[in-house]
């Protein structure tokens, strides 16, 4: 049985199978996850997948190389980081209007990336914003004249805010905002204000209360506007906010999961339509689904503080396994207020996001939630530490907890060869798979096995979890890494294999693309990517056939030759090549008959096409 390292190809696969784990089955969505980790409405965003690199090298407000550079950029694009330390924004706000792009701040040396001193407006569509702190603060300004949030979303959609810290906002610290009545209908309403967002795995922290804001005190956390859209708050710590811990307003629609929500003064979740926002429009229902939430009062809390607090409605609500912890008691799916009706049934939910038992969440965030979890800033280390301690507070600046940050400048560039570009996961060598027999040809209604071979050398890891086409199949917590496969469908498919190295650092160990074909079907079986294009001609042949390809920039480039049963028979190059067009003539002196293929590999990546000699 042959081993190979199977590299990243860029394809979206939206074809089912069944896959079996030790007799487990496991049932493809017709949809499938673009991203590792993201759950809710927005997972199936491509973010910049595919796109450019742009890389940020230096802390400068603007200007080329910068932050704001990089996400004002048009076409897809990937933005990551040679540089890490605090960026003073010096009073502005960055604004990102066009769509397509990947923030990977976990690219990003040191201690990552810090934005101070403004906030970050997300009016476009398919965004992903990872491991990146924006502290707003209040320094330097006056009263009523400064009161940025420190994220929002404005009119976007498709946008995922994942493992980011948000903390000292005068207004809110993070928001999904937009028009509320932008159309002619309540459908219009929603198209065209924000929806589609996960806000996941987020530090939300200590927003100001008596600071700079035109209204007075005005310490929230999320602020979910009116008619907003399948909204998925999940896994995050809410820590000092005086309210909105998060506030859906009239018509907006989302799931409130997994939550630990700490010390907030007069309110945790909330609901309210405001009918002198609403003069002359037909009142429309909001829908909310509260589960395996943990609240928990603190030292600013007041003691009529319910878990959920409904205003004014109308509202449907889904209560499950939601906890209060007040003064050593707990109390269960705390709610009141007017206007709303408790349902037996999730009234807004999307299949793919995974539930936690209340009791855990708050190791959960402890463990995960932030920028980095596994090496914290000292900021977000005192909000985990002050909550797990029963103590912390609501505060009007920054200057009572220390002020801005100053961390190191710390320069490293980003090497994209160490890292899988479609998952922004970094990869860990030594971890190979094993091929079936039949590759590179596999065949539907038929069962293959895959074991994952690790070298002693490897790093150490908890665990490896498959993904198959981006969904959780199965963690393997000790060997054999093994999985036995039934293919029900023809296409192209892909398993992500990833390595928990510790409960909030994953490393992806590779990528395999492989192809299954219908042996009752003819014709063309490929399984090329997106962003890359080869060809085979003529085809079929008779003498001598070309492989023609184009790389982007220099790689070290392989091209084999396999027999319809997998065996290796010709190697065409293995070799070094500079970026361009190249032609590799394949002319076989003897050959049998019949189909063959081409496998061409460019770095980790492969692509295979078939081929017919005759």
């Amino acid at each position: 049985m042959k081993s190979n390292i199977i590299g990243v190809c860029r394809t979206f696969r939206y074809l089912s199978f069944l896959f079996l784990f030790l007799g487990a089955g496991f049932n493809m969505h017709a949809q499938v996850i673009a991203n590792y980790g993201i759950e809710g409405w927005a997972a199936y965003t491509p973010g910049g997948k595919g796109g450019k690199i742009i890389r940020v090298t230096n802390l400068n407000a603007s200007g080329s190389g910068s932050f704001a550079a990089a996400v004002k950029a048009s076409g897809a694009r990937i933005v990551v980081f040679d540089v890490g330390g605090v960026v003073d924004l010096e009073g502005s706000s960055i604004s990102i209007k066009n769509p397509f792009v990947t923030v990977a701040g976990q690219t990003a040396p040191g201690k990552g990336i810090t934005l101070v001193n403004g906030g970050v407006y997300i009016h476009a569509n398919d965004v992903i914003l990872q491991h990146i702190r924006i502290r707003s603060g209040s320094e330097g300004h006056e009263s009523g004249s400064w009161e940025p949030d420190a994220l929002s979303t404005v009119g976007a959609y498709n946008v995922v805010i994942d493992h980011c810290s948000f903390s000292w906002a005068v207004d809110e610290n993070c928001s999904v905002s937009g028009s509320r009545f932008n159309g002619t209908t309540p459908d219009d309403w929603r198209m065209n204000t924000s929806h589609d967002v996960t806000i996941s795995n987020c530090i939300i922290a200590e927003a100001l209360s008596e600071s700079t804001h035109s209204k007075g005190e005005h310490s929230k956390g999320t602020l979910i506007h009116d008619n907003a859209t399948n909204i998925a708050v999940l896994n995050n710590l809410y820590s000092c906010n005086k309210d909105r811990n998060p506030l859906f307003k009239g018509g907006a629609r989302g799931a409130v999961v997994n939550n630990y929500i700490y010390n907030p003064g007069s309110a945790a979740i909330g609901f309210v339509l405001n009918e002198s926002e609403w003069l002359g429009h037909e009142h429309q229902v909001g829908y909310l689904s509260l589960v395996g939430n943990y609240f928990r009062h603190g030292p600013n809390t007041n003691s009529s503080v319910t878990l959920l607090n409904v205003g004014r409605g109308p509202c449907f609500v889904y209560m499950e396994d939601n906890i209060t912890e007040k003064q050593r008691e707990l109390l269960f799916n705390e709610h009141k207020g007017k206007g709303y009706l408790l349902t037996p049934v999730k009234s807004a939910w999307n299949e793919n996001i995974s539930v936690r038992s209340a009791t855990d969440v708050q190791q959960y965030v402890v463990e995960n939630a932030g920028v980095q979890p596994w090496s914290r800033d000292e900021i977000d280390t005192r909000i985990v530490n002050e909550m797990l301690a029963g103590e912390g507070k609501i505060i009007d600046s920054e200057a009572e907890v220390g002020g801005f940050p100053t961390h190191e400048e710390v320069y490293c560039a980003f090497n994209e060869n160490e890292w899988n570009l479609d998952y922004m996961l970094k990869y860990l060598p030594g971890i190979d798979i094993s091929e079936p027999d039949a590759w590179p040809l596999l065949t539907k209604d038929s069962t293959y096995i895959f074991e994952a071979l690790v070298d002693p050398s490897a790093d150490t890891f908890n665990y490896l979890e498959l993904l198959l086409d981006g969904i959780t199949v199965s963690k393997v917590m000790k060997p054999p890494y093994k999985w036995e496969i039934f293919i029900s469908e023809a296409g192209n498919h892909e398993l992500l294999l990833v390595a928990d190295i510790d409960s909030s650092m994953k490393r992806a160990s590779l990528t395999y693309h492989f192809s299954v074909e219908d042996p009752l079907s003819s014709g063309k079986q490929t399984n090329k990517a997106r962003d890359f294009r080869f060809s085979v001609y003529p085809n079929p042949f008779s003498k001598q056939a070309f492989v023609s390809f184009v790389l982007s920039q220099a790689s070290l480039v392989s091209v084999d030759i396999y027999t319809e049963n997998g065996m290796l028979i010709d190697t065409l190059i293995n070799e070094y090549r500079e970026s361009g067009e190249h032609n590799v003539i394949w002319n076989p002196v003897t050959l049998n008959t019949g189909v063959y293929y081409v496998k061409i590999k460019i770095g980790n990546d492969m692509f295979f096409d078939k081929i017919i000699y005759r």
